[in-house]
């Protein structure tokens, strides 16, 4: 099931093989007779054989995503399916399979900026410890195999996520003081790449650009007026800062650069 999952089948059919996997899987309803024990060992044997796949199921039985779970069709003339497939009564075995999957994902083999980008969506749902550690998965990813663009992309998920306005509403909402807004400007100011193209192409990709909390004064309330006019001026500063260094750009011509800012 896992082999026929690799291929992406794009349509709004429910019933396909990655569906059926997830449905296995699923931390407070697992389709399955199999145990805690048997469902974490099978999960660690598709990871070395099928990563992509596995990856999916494993940052899917945590964070804030939510699920809807539905029920597998049992057998008619053999009775081993029942008694299983319900959700579970109690939060003990659903909090300990996605601590399981939580430490699969926090020691997988190798990283890529989707997958990395995967955890910083799930950030907030993680304890103080966890999250040390995926700033310094990145940290380590950075440093080691990251192209330049692949950091302005890294650098932009965290804007968007630990320093947006959402996050500063939700922090605020659950009236908890944690360090994930201070680690999360560390991150984003460590990840600046060094070719100007990439360093502003946030501003330039979208026509609605999502401000980081400590753009806004007031997180409650926003004067689209004034946004407007920070990103018009953000934008225009940009482009001078690109024009003044325009000799460093190298091959690059002023044709090439508004392809690449859109």
């Amino acid at each position: 099931m896992a082999q026929l999952a690799q291929v992406e089948i794009n349509d709004n059919w429910v019933n396909k093989p990655t569906n059926s996997l997830e449905s296995i899987f699923r931390a407070w309803m697992p389709q399955t007779a199999a145990n805690h024990q048997q469902r974490v060992d099978l999960m660690k044997s598709l990871a070395k054989k099928f990563p992509d796949v596995a990856w999916k199921i494993c940052v899917a039985q945590f964070g804030v995503h939510h699920q809807i779970g539905h029920y597998s069709h049992k057998p008619r003339w053999r009775p081993d399916g029942y008694g299983f497939g319900e959700a579970l009564p109690t939060w003990e075995p659903i909090i300990k399979f996605m601590r399981e999957m939580l430490e699969m994902a926090l020691t997988w083999k190798d990283y890529s900026l989707d997958m990395l980008c995967d955890l910083v969506e799930r950030l907030h749902d993680l304890t103080d410890e966890d999250q040390a550690r995926v700033w310094t998965l990145i940290e380590v990813w950075a440093k080691g195999k990251a192209t330049d663009a692949e950091k302005a992309a890294m650098r932009e998920k965290i804007r968007v996520t630990t320093l947006s306005r959402r996050a500063a509403v939700r922090t605020k909402a659950k009236k908890e003081a944690t360090g994930l807004a201070a680690a999360g400007k560390a991150a984003y100011a460590a990840l600046e790449p060094s070719d100007l193209l990439n360093k502003h192409l946030w501003l330039f990709r979208d026509g609605w650009v999502e401000e980081s909390a400590e753009e806004i004064e007031d997180i409650d309330k926003i004067d689209f007026n004034k946004r407007e006019e920070r990103i018009k001026e953000q934008r225009v500063e940009a482009l001078r800062e690109i024009l003044r260094n325009a000799a460093s750009l190298g091959s690059w011509s002023f044709q090439s650069v508004e392809r690449h800012l859109g």
